[in-house]
């Protein structure tokens, strides 16, 4: 289990065999993820003021980094700005792609477990301890590639369809990715009405606003689910290769379970720039929407 404390650290678990198996081309990465570079948004608090008597206890974070098939090379970025988004409100976070923190009996307890850009067989669905997470009223927040997760094969265009070797993700984020267009710029717009029945904020992002990114379609359409809030969709009419129609969502969020465990995902994030603070902040303004949403039950 790493956790990133410093430059140093994060510099380290770059070059760490993980990251240099399955990103051979680590060097041609862009932008290079920095403690320093994030948007001032998500810069790090360092001072750490003493805590009242009666402080809340941090929450506890894993930020789920596994990818056995196809590699995001933003994965490094994206899971240092989430790290920072949480060290930031003061919660402990830890990033990992060891998969016995999430199986039976080597799992650990989280108050929140973010699943970051991840590909291929995560865990041990038979000893999987998400349901368990989810009953007691926890959260899972979902970030792009996330729904890619147990698919069976590996394409980098991400234009062939795949089968799936578990339906848990389908289960809990209400689809699984079925392929994308080329990246290309398309309208986003957010429902203003469903964020706040959630009590959800994107704070400063505009409610339409032009987006260049990997335009997911699903195995089926989470704007039909009865139980799931369209947050954004996407206007497929603003760029081609959409196939979900009208309602193209591309933020949700959901409860599941007596306890309302929350779930939040957004198919948005594909580049490095959108987390190292080189390009635009919709997608980090996202993300800490989604943690402070996922987080509020527990």
């Amino acid at each position: 289990v790493e956790t990133w404390a410093s430059q140093a650290h994060l510099d380290a678990h770059s070059s760490s065999k993980h990251f240099q198996r399955i990103v051979p081309a680590m060097d041609a990465i862009s932008e290079t993820p920095s403690l320093e570079s994030c948007s001032n948004a998500l810069r790090v608090v360092r001072e750490h003021p003493t805590a009242p008597i009666h402080a809340p206890v941090a929450k506890k974070v894993l930020i789920f980094t596994k990818a056995t098939d196809y590699v995001h090379r933003s994965l490094p970025s994206a899971a240092s700005c989430i790290h920072m988004m949480c060290t930031k409100r003061g919660w402990s976070a830890v990033v990992s792609d060891e998969e016995a923190l999430l199986e039976k009996p080597t799992a650990e307890d989280f108050d929140v477990i973010v699943f970051v850009n991840n590909s291929g067989e995560l865990f041990d669905t038979d000893k999987e301890v998400l349901t368990e997470h989810l009953a007691a009223g926890r959260g899972v927040l979902g970030v792009h590639a996330a729904l890619a997760s147990f698919l069976v094969g590996e394409d980098a265009s991400g234009a062939a369809e795949m089968e799936y070797s578990s339906p848990i993700f389908e289960e809990l984020f209400g689809a699984h990715f079925k392929n994308h267009p080329p990246p290309q710029k398309g309208k986003v717009s957010i429902d203003e009405r469903a964020t706040a029945q959630l009590g959800i904020s994107f704070g400063s992002l505009p409610l339409e606003f032009e987006h260049t990114d990997e335009f997911f379609n699903y195995t089926r359409n989470p704007a039909k689910m009865s139980d799931l809030k369209v947050l954004a969709s996407v206007d497929e009419r603003t760029y081609e290769g959409g196939t979900m129609g009208a309602e193209h969502p591309v933020v949700w969020a959901r409860t599941i379970g007596q306890n309302e465990g929350r779930v939040f995902y957004t198919a948005l994030g594909h580049f490095s720039h959108f987390y190292n603070g080189r390009g635009p902040d919709a997608v980090a303004k996202i993300i800490e929407g989604g943690l402070s949403f996922v987080a509020k039950g527990v």
